[in-house]
């Protein structure tokens, strides 16, 4: 496995959450972040020069506020906007990590986004599995990627 990719991930999540949710993302966690419950999650399948998925499970109360922080308004959000900014947020993040993963001249294409449940089983099958957490206000995000093929 490619030690640099858990970095490049980090760095896509850190990145992502911050300039686009105007979010304060940390490397560090707080006992109560580490514990907090399952909020949601979502998942990007990508193809090109390199096939495979990313993932981001968020835990604790932070989508609502990272929903927020992209429209840059205070105001509660329906179930729909919010799975559709949750959405997006795995797009970006997706699309941020690609470049520092497998390399800024590939080609990708990115599946729509797709919900999943706390008891979806994990993703199988890929060769290269990485992941990273980041704290965020109100709990945590887990970032995953799992990689078909790394040329």
């Amino acid at each position: 496995m490619n030690p640099a990719i858990e970095p490049a991930l980090r760095q896509a999540a850190l990145t992502t959450f911050g300039d686009m949710c105007m979010a304060l993302p940390s490397v560090e966690m707080s006992a109560e972040q580490i514990e907090s419950t399952f909020e949601a999650e979502v998942r990007v399948r990508f193809h090109g020069s390199v096939r495979g998925e990313v993932s981001v499970r968020l835990y604790g109360t932070v989508l609502d506020s990272l929903a927020q922080g992209m429209r840059g308004d205070n105001e509660l959000m329906p179930t729909d906007l919010l799975r559709d900014a949750l959405g997006e947020i795995g797009n970006v993040i997706c699309g941020n990590a690609l470049p520092l993963v497998a390399g800024e001249h590939g080609q990708y294409r990115l599946d729509p986004p797709r919900s999943a449940l706390a008891n979806d089983p994990p993703l199988g099958g890929p060769a290269v599995q990485t992941k990273t957490q980041v704290g965020l206000d109100g709990g945590r995000a887990e970032v995953g990627i799992y990689l078909e093929d790394l040329k």
